[in-house]
């Protein structure tokens, strides 16, 4: 059995509902721009994780980001806290746009995307995989991002 980061967390669900709350709290009190840069991580893992764990890459290229963010942003968050291998699947389905600032282009992005499928019903293209991967490594996701809040002292041991 798997050694869990809090006693009373058994898995990354209930390590963000009851370790993560005072960090959570805070986030939910500022905007984004006011946040420590430890805090800004923690939103925007939670940001990443919460909308690819809904629907793999597909949802988080569909949608836009919150003002000021963006992919590469995501991806330093992910590095900080040492979720290395989200970041590099993050960083490979960006580097396949064939244009700079995906973030900054949706129609151009989702078209990009419907492109990269055989079958546009399925979720079978290069995009998909990677995203797939992310989910795959989500409760590891979660996991590093607790060990980095704990280590900063923003969430109980």
């Amino acid at each position: 059995m798997e050694a869990v980061i809090c006693q009373s967390c058994a898995d990354h669900t209930d390590w963000v509902l009851e370790c993560a709350q005072p960090a959570l709290d805070r986030v939910q009190d500022d905007p984004p721009a006011l946040l420590s840069q430890d805090l800004l991580d923690f939103w925007l893992v939670m940001v990443f994780q919460g909308v690819v764990d809904n629907g793999s890459f597909q949802y988080l290229f569909e949608r836009n980001l919150p003002a000021g963010i963006t992919y590469a942003r995501l991806g330093e968050a992910l590095r900080r806290v040492g979720a290395t291998e989200a970041a590099e699947c993050l960083e490979k389905a960006v580097a396949m746009f064939p244009f700079e600032k995906a973030e900054a282009d949706p129609e151009r992005r989702i078209e990009f995307m419907r492109s990269q499928r055989e079958d546009p019903a399925e979720r079978n293209g290069p995009l998909d995989l990677l995203g797939d991967r992310a989910i795959d490594l989500s409760p590891f996701t979660y996991r590093k991002l607790a060990e980095h809040l704990q280590k900063r002292g923003l969430a109980p041991r």
